[in-house]
């Protein structure tokens, strides 16, 4: 999961920083998380989901697309 974030925030084309204005969190926190150094909490997911109009099966299991409207 957490390849498919990093994956997803340079598809979108999104800095650390911006992309963690996105979700509300710090860019620290942010690259905690996508070091795998700190776990990412579930509200911080379904923000990503909710954000970014995601695929809550691509986000969580790599399966299907990556956006809802796909």
């Amino acid at each position: 999961m957490i390849k498919r974030i990093v994956d997803l925030r340079k598809l979108i084309g999104l800095s650390q920083s911006d992309f963690a204005k996105k979700i509300e969190i710090s860019q620290a926190g942010l690259s905690q998380i996508e070091s795998g150094k700190t776990s990412i909490a579930v509200s911080t997911l379904y923000k990503i989901i909710e954000e970014f109009q995601l695929n809550a099966e691509w986000l969580l299991f790599g399966d299907g697309p990556v956006f809802k409207n796909q």
